[in-house]
């Protein structure tokens, strides 16, 4: 969805959606999974999603958990608060 998404998603299982609506449901589907965990990454400035991330392989008994499948769009790429998030 814009030039260069190609890129944020080059190490994902998953391909980008090519509209709003496939976006739309590619969310509805990760919002449903219990491992990992999905996340979006909110701007508190303008309380706007610019990215999303998730938390998989929760193991407990362990205290492990990996971070990963991250996209960040173009405003949050390559800036200080996208290592914050």
């Amino acid at each position: 969805m814009g030039e260069g998404v190609e890129a944020s998603w080059l190490y994902l299982w998953d391909t980008p959606p090519q509209n709003e609506k496939a976006f739309s449901e590619y969310l509805k589907g990760k919002a449903s999974t219990k491992d990992p965990l999905y996340y979006a990454v909110i701007n508190k400035s303008t309380g706007l999603a610019v990215g999303f991330k998730s938390l998989k392989r929760i193991e407990p008994q362990h205290r492990t958990i990996e971070i990963g499948g991250i996209v960040y769009g173009k405003s949050l790429q390559r800036t200080p608060a996208a290592t914050e998030a």
